[in-house]
């Protein structure tokens, strides 16, 4: 009895923390808006050589529910990955990686590729890359594929410690080089030789040590100038998890103090046999919060973008430029 009571308590101090003042504050989230139309994103891009008429007379009637629900941005993105998936010219490759085959993602709304995370990627940094870019932790392609039908013309590449994704990648999408890369530093890739590297929920996953030597890597292969996007675990992720039975109330408010004492937080979460068979014992769960990335990006790194929450409610996107 003492004991749930206990559990009680901690839930409710933990929800506190969370909907009001400290490093839980403000914690309300709703859908983040486009960027800005400086740049036109990758998605409109393609879309302009598709008949998107052609696509909605092949939507089927769970289809047609999700194409009138969405945004006008949602409904171009949707015309693109929708017209790949019913055989309709996109410029995208209908290949997808089967259920042996690490995927993040499972659906035929991403066909072709992820039209939602690559315009997020160049929304956010600001600009398109020139001299290369690397999707870091690039699974089996869903991010790079699209950018790479979007500029053929950039060197893009894919690199991942999983080498059953980067193979399947290797053989079904071209333009793109690919490598399986080691679980610590450093990448066979030349000082300066990238103006973007992206990371989507990958520093979400590093103990605190990995994600500082990976910091460093990612600083020697970024020309000046040049900067690195990822998304990481931070205050919204804990109360989404919290919320949706995946996190505890007793490992949300260790993680929550975690944050506000040290910054980072890291728990290891994967069995034996690792994140699909890749083990590391420096690959779990873990969180960071804003402080903790400023404290040390400087003085290698400006912090060009903090968006809490940005990726779907729940990661944190940060944008560094190495100065």
């Amino acid at each position: 009895m003492l004991d749930s009571l206990h559990r009680r308590r901690r839930g409710r101090w933990l929800a506190r923390r969370l909907r009001l003042g400290g490093a839980g504050a403000d914690l309300a989230y709703q859908p983040p808006p486009e960027y800005g139309d400086a740049l036109q994103t990758p998605s409109l891009a393609l879309l302009e050589g598709v008949d998107v008429a052609e696509v909605e007379r092949r939507l089927t009637p769970d289809e047609r529910a999700l194409w009138d629900g969405d945004t006008p941005a949602g409904r171009a993105r949707l015309a693109l990955t929708l017209g790949t998936h019913h055989g309709v010219e996109t410029g995208l490759l209908p290949d997808m990686p089967p259920g042996d085959v690490h995927s993040m993602v499972r659906s035929k709304v991403i066909t072709g590729g992820d039209p939602w995370l690559a315009d997020l990627v160049i929304g956010a940094a600001g600009r398109e890359p020139a001299l290369g870019a690397l999707d870091f932790g690039c699974s089996s392609g869903r991010v790079v594929r699209f950018l790479a039908a979007w500029r053929p013309d950039v060197p893009w590449i894919g690199c991942d410690p999983n080498e059953g994704a980067v193979a399947w990648a290797q053989a079904h999408i071209p333009g793109v080089e690919w490598f399986a890369s080691p679980q610590a530093p450093p990448l066979p890739l030349d000082d300066g030789s990238l103006d973007l590297v992206y990371a989507i929920s990958i520093w979400s996953h590093f103990g605190e040590n990995a994600a500082l030597r990976w910091f460093a890597e990612m600083h020697r292969l970024l020309a000046p100038g040049g900067r690195l996007v990822f998304t990481a675990h931070g205050l919204h992720s804990i109360g989404d998890f919290v919320r949706r039975g995946k996190l505890r109330a007793r490992d949300g408010t260790r993680c929550l103090r975690a944050l506000e004492t040290h910054g980072h937080w890291f728990r290891q979460t994967f069995k034996s046999g690792g994140d699909w068979g890749v083990a590391d014992p420096d690959w779990g769960e873990s969180y960071m919060s804003p402080d903790w990335v400023r404290r040390h990006a400087e003085p290698g790194w400006r912090i060009v973008r903090n968006e809490p929450g940005r990726l779907d409610g729940n990661q944190d996107l940060y944008v560094l430029e190495r100065v």
